[in-house]
């Protein structure tokens, strides 16, 4: 639509190719899919607008839905009810607190918009991602919000960019910001699962000594795996 009036043939042409970089995208970093887990799911289609929202949704979403179903399913199977469930709610507080921190972030940008009269918002010249992922578990859900969330706020900060309200390095530690609330919940998730796997191998392992004795040790998160991701705190137990 109106493609002849603003660039003729060269931005008809870049109309054809914008598809092949979201297509290019999720071929170079999208992670593995549920497809193998057993078990029950519910059918969306996301769609994202911003580019950071894409990539934190294509490196993160699926490999946290893993993640949280080992803990939540299999890691249930093995170690205790109450140790699993004080993991949960460590996660979900996290997943909470990044909540917060968007919501937050989210109000300050409308009401900078709206202190300067700002009434539409810079659009993106690639069209957005649409992409059908299974949520399998309430975790996914809250994760797929907080990056909806973190969408709707990055082309309200390049507004406020383009209209010279905020300066590019204001912008660029906010959208820094934003994606370390995914990383952190992500990394934690990571680190959890892997040291529950410990836990896991040594129960199976080990089938003529008690449950507690095989848990011990097994559900301290170490460090080491979540700090790239910069988590709120480094032990999945306290």
């Amino acid at each position: 639509m109106g493609s002849t009036q603003r660039g003729g043939v060269s931005e008809r042409r870049n109309q054809r190719e914008q598809p092949d970089v979201n297509a290019r995208l999720v071929q170079r970093v999208r992670s593995s899919d549920v497809s193998g887990i057993e078990a029950a799911g519910r059918k969306l289609t996301v769609e994202l607008y911003s580019p950071e929202a894409k990539r934190l949704f294509l490196r993160h979403f699926n490999a946290f839905q893993r993640h949280m179903h080992f803990i939540s399913v299999v890691a249930r199977h093995a170690l205790r009810k109450v140790d699993i469930d004080s993991v949960e709610e460590q996660i979900k507080v996290a997943m909470e607190e990044q909540v917060a921190f968007a919501n937050a972030a989210l109000s300050r940008a409308e009401a900078s918009c709206r202190e300067h009269g700002i009434t539409s918002l810079a659009v993106y010249a690639v069209p957005p991602l649409t992409i059908d992922v299974t949520l399998i578990s309430p975790f996914g859900r809250s994760l797929h919000e907080l990056i909806l969330k973190i969408d709707q706020l990055m082309p309200m900060l390049e507004t406020l960019a383009l209209d010279q309200i905020a300066t590019n390095t204001t912008v660029f530690a906010a959208k820094s910001s934003a994606k370390k609330w995914v990383r952190r919940v992500a990394g934690l998730a990571r680190a959890c699962a892997g040291q529950l796997g410990n836990g896991v191998a040594r129960a199976s392992t080990d089938q003529s000594s008690s449950r507690d004795s095989s848990l011990s040790g097994a559900t301290n998160c170490e460090q080491s795996d979540a700090a790239a991701a910069n988590p709120a705190t480094s032990n999945c137990l306290p």
